[in-house]
C-alpha cells in the first residue's frame, strides 16, 4: 500500500522542480524551455504525427516516446505514477441502454470495492446504472442522488423494472442540505464526479462520519469557482498553486474519442491559431486573445466565417482585403509545433492528476480515514480510472 504523505511529498518535488516544463501554456505562446532546451526542441519537432497522436492518447507510450531524450525524468515520474491494479474481470454484455464502455467501468468500480456492508448512497447518479449494480452485488439498498429531473425520472423507472431497492432524490449536491442525507452507516460512492462535486463529496461524508467512501475522480477543473484550492492541510502547505488551465491539463487524454471528434477538434485548434495570429497583426498587441467556446459559436465549415465570428465577437474590424488563406496556413503551421509542445507538458499530466488525489486523500486521512488508491480499469477504457477507497477508523 502506497504512503500518501511520502507519496505526496515525492509528487510535489517532482512537480515543483520541473515547473518551466508543466506550466506553460504552447497554445498561447511559445515556452520558454523551447530556447533553455534546445536538444528537447528539436527532438520534441521530429515526432511523426503517428507518434504524436499514439503518445496524446496514452500515458505510458508518452513515456516511452521521451525515455531516452530524458532518462532521469522518465525514471521518476514512471516510479511516481506506478499503482496496483484491481483484479481484472472478464467481459459481459451490458444491460440495455448502458454503453459498452461505460457498463466495464460500473462493473470494474463495483467488484473493486471487493466488500460492502452499509447502504449505498451514490453522489450525482445520472439513470442510477451504478446503484443498481452496486445493489444487486452486494444485496443492499441504495440511494441516488441527482439533479436532472429527466435522468431521476428514467432511473426510477429503470429501478422499478428491474425490482431494485433504489430511492432517487432529486437535489443538487452543491447545496448546503446534501450533507443531511447522510450518516455514519452509510457507504457513499461516486463514478467520475467532476471536481467540485467529489470534494463536495468528501467534505459533506467526513463531516457526516459516513463509514465509507469510494470515488473516482474526474475532471478536476469543473465546479470549483474561480481558483482552485487543496482540501488538505499538507496540501495547503505545498503552495503549489494550481489555475483552471493546469488543472485542465491533468485530464487532457484523447483516449476515448472517435476518429471524427478528434479530426474535429484539432480542425478547430488550427482555426484558433490562425485567427490569434490574424488579431495580433491587426491589434498590434502580440498577446493571445482568449476565444469563446465552440458551443457559443455557429457550426461552420469555413475559416473565413470562423474569423467572422470571433471578429464580431471581440469588435475588431476585419479589413476587406485580409489574406485568409495564409492566416489559415499559418494557424496549420503552429498548430504542428503545439501539440509537440504540449506533449512535454503532457508528461506530466498524470503526475499532477496523483498529486491533487492524494491531496484528497489526505485530507480524509486528517478526518480519521484509511484509504487505498488504485486503478480499477484499464486507461484503454477510460484514463480516468483511479479508485479510492477510504474506511472511517476513527
Amino acid at each position: 500500500m502506497l504512503e500518501t504523505t511520502q507519496h505526496f511529498n515525492d509528487l510535489t518535488h517532482l512537480l515543483r522542480r520541473y515547473q518551466p516544463l508543466w506550466r506553460c501554456q504552447p497554445f498561447v505562446q511559445v515556452p520558454q524551455w523551447i530556447d533553455e532546451q534546445p536538444t528537447l526542441a528539436s527532438f520534441v519537432y521530429s515526432l511523426d504525427d503517428n507518434t504524436v497522436a499514439a503518445a496524446q492518447a496514452s500515458d505510458q507510450v508518452l513515456l516511452n516516446t521521451f525515455k531516452q531524450i530524458v532518462p532521469e525524468l522518465y525514471e521518476e515520474i514512471t516510479r511516481l505514477i506506478y499503482l496496483p491494479a484491481a483484479n481484472g474481470l472478464p467481459a459481459s454484455e451490458p444491460p440495455a441502454g448502458v454503453p459498452g464502455r461505460k457498463w466495464a467501468q460500473i462493473k470494474a468500480f463495483t467488484e473493486s470495492i471487493e466488500h460492502a456492508s452499509m447502504p449505498f448512497v451514490e453522489w450525482c447518479s445520472g439513470k442510477g446504472h451504478l446503484s443498481r449494480t452496486l445493489s444487486k452485488r452486494y444485496a443492499l439498498p441504495a440511494t441516488a442522488l441527482e439533479y436532472d429531473l429527466s435522468l431521476v425520472s428514467a432511473g426510477e423507472a429503470l429501478a422499478s423494472k428491474h425490482n431494485a431497492p433504489i430511492h432517487f432524490v432529486p437535489i443538487d449536491v452543491l447545496r448546503a442540505e446534501a450533507s443531511d442525507l447522510l450518516s455514519p452507516d452509510h457507504h457513499t460512492v461516486a463514478l467520475h464526479a467532476c471536481g467540485g462535486l467529489h470534494h463536495k463529496l468528501l467534505r459533506d461524508s467526513s463531516f457526516r462520519r459516513v463509514g465509507r467512501i469510494s470515488w473516482s475522480p474526474c475532471c478536476y477543473h469543473k465546479f470549483i469557482g474561480p481558483q482552485f484550492q487543496t482540501l488538505s492541510t499538507q496540501g495547503r502547505a505545498a503552495e503549489l498553486a494550481l489555475s483552471i488551465d493546469e488543472l485542465r491539463n491533468a485530464t487532457r487524454q484523447a483516449t476515448t474519442a472517435g476518429h471524427g471528434e478528434r479530426q474535429q477538434h484539432a480542425r478547430l485548434r488550427r482555426w484558433r491559431l490562425g485567427f490569434d495570429q490574424l488579431q495580433r497583426q491587426l491589434r498590434g498587441i502580440d498577446t493571445y486573445l482568449p476565444t469563446p467556446p465552440a458551443t457559443a459559436l455557429e457550426p461552420t465549415e469555413s475559416f473565413v466565417t470562423f474569423c467572422q465570428q470571433l471578429a464580431a465577437f471581440h469588435a475588431i474590424e476585419l479589413p476587406h482585403h485580409t489574406d485568409y488563406s495564409y492566416f489559415e496556413s499559418v494557424g496549420a503551421q503552429r498548430y504542428h509545433q503545439v501539440v509537440r509542445e504540449e506533449l512535454v507538458r503532457s508528461l506530466f499530466r498524470r503526475p499532477l492528476e496523483l498529486w491533487l488525489v492524494c491531496d484528497e486523500m489526505l485530507y480524509l486521512e486528517e478526518r480519521g480515514y484509511r484509504c487505498r488508491l488504485l486503478t480499477f480499469c484499464d486507461a484503454a477504457n477510460t484514463p480516468r480510472n483511479l479508485f479510492i477507497n477510504a474506511q472511517l477508523i476513527a
